[in-house]
């Protein structure tokens, strides 16, 4: 009798001793694959920021050398006369003859009900801008090149906090006057692949968020609230409070 009591204690012993075993190996096995996930993301960040630097350099040396040329009417004598702008004019310089030209067209912005169509409409825009005078060699290499580093960041395999900061370091090279000009691209037929992008990462958070009072502030508030998703220009910590309460409207996890 006592020999089988005895038994049963070592018996339930051994259980006990296995079932440690079991938790310790188990915590050795969850450390391990945390260690693995913290070095897998060392190197993909390690893997990630050369190529992001370069890429912000390329597109640097771009910026510095675009120069638009643009046909505006000249009010005296009904002549159209070219003017050669560098980048950060040539949203001021559109903010000032968009009137003439939305009434010369029929554009008229204000009197279209469907945002839909102004967005058709001002996509019809620049893409004039693009194509007279052989602006393409101009904005096309400059609208690509920015369009790369931002898929770059959304396709990385890096935490979305990560992804955040990279796109915020890229987003700071947009000076105020590049903003109209990348929110008319994404309008229209060559940069339309682009839009979820800013509308992801926030890259129009510098457009005024209330109305403001001049011709190219005023022009870019309009075109952001009629033809784009809020979280364009908000904040981080705005577009998730945004995207959780419209979960339908975040974007797909890649860019192809």
């Amino acid at each position: 009798m006592a020999a089988g009591q005895s038994g049963d204690l070592f018996g339930g012993f051994n259980a006990l001793f296995a079932s440690l075993a079991f938790v310790a190996a188990s915590g050795a096995l969850i450390f391990q694959a945390s260690a693995m996930r913290a070095a897998q993301r060392q190197l993909a960040l390690q893997a990630f920021e050369p190529l992001f630097l370069h890429l912000m350099e390329i597109h640097e040396r771009i910026a510095q050398t675009v120069r638009i040329e643009m046909d505006f009417l000249d009010y005296e004598n009904g002549q159209f006369y070219q003017r050669v702008v560098a980048l950060e004019k040539a949203a001021a310089t559109i903010a000032f003859e968009l009137p003439t030209y939305n009434w010369f067209v029929g554009l008229r912005l204000q009197t279209i009900v469907s945002n839909e169509h102004r967005a058709k409409r001002l996509g019809e825009f620049y893409e004039g801008i693009y194509t007279d005078s052989s602006n393409e060699h101009a904005l096309g290499p400059y609208f690509r090149s920015l369009y790369h580093i931002f898929k770059f960041i959304k396709n990385a395999d890096l935490p979305y906090a990560q992804k955040v900061s990279y796109s915020n370091i890229a987003r700071s090279t947009l000076g105020k006057g590049h903003l109209l000009l990348l929110a008319l691209n994404c309008l229209s037929k060559y940069g339309g692949g682009f839009k979820p992008l800013v509308e992801e990462f926030g890259l129009l958070k510098h457009i005024a968020e209330h109305e403001p009072q001049g011709a190219e502030s005023e022009l870019e508030w309009l075109i952001v609230t009629w033809c784009y998703s809020p979280t364009a220009r908000l904040s981080a910590t705005e577009r998730e409070q945004y995207w959780q309460a419209h979960p339908d409207e975040r974007a797909p996890p890649k860019v192809l």
